[in-house]
């Protein structure tokens, strides 16, 4: 081995434990930032001491509501009836037995009269 390809190797292996090192220290500064901005913000932003308030939220019972029945609508004048239900209720229906497929239809091609090529006109837009 020439000497060039170890220091070449010890190079590179001091530069990979350096960015190592240097991905760690991100890693421990970003979550320690991270805390100190959580605890700044939870100082600066008070919702309420944690302290349990159970005396002043006293539940009572709620006073009974009155629904008033509901009123009168006199019918319409000329209105049909109202629906009545049937005298006898409908008899069941026979489920439908098992339902052969139609028979296929063959395609049915409309027969053309044959003109000579000469005798048809071309065909045109109808523009200008």
């Amino acid at each position: 081995m020439a000497p060039t390809d170890v220091t070449n190797r010890e190079a590179r292996d001091r530069l990979l434990a350096r960015l190592r090192l240097l991905g760690r220290s991100l890693a421990v500064a970003a979550t320690g930032a991270t805390a100190a901005l959580s605890a700044l913000a939870a100082h600066a932003f008070k919702g309420h001491d944690g302290t349990k308030v159970s005396a002043a939220r006293e539940h009572h019972a709620a006073a009974p509501v009155h629904v008033p029945a509901p009123q009168h609508v006199p019918a319409i004048s000329g209105a049909v009836a109202p629906l009545q239900p049937p005298a006898a209720p409908p008899a069941p229906v026979a489920p439908p037995g098992p339902v052969a497929p139609p028979p296929a239809a063959e395609p049915v091609v409309p027969a053309q009269p044959q003109q000579p090529a000469e005798a048809q006109a071309p065909q045109t837009s109808g523009g200008s």
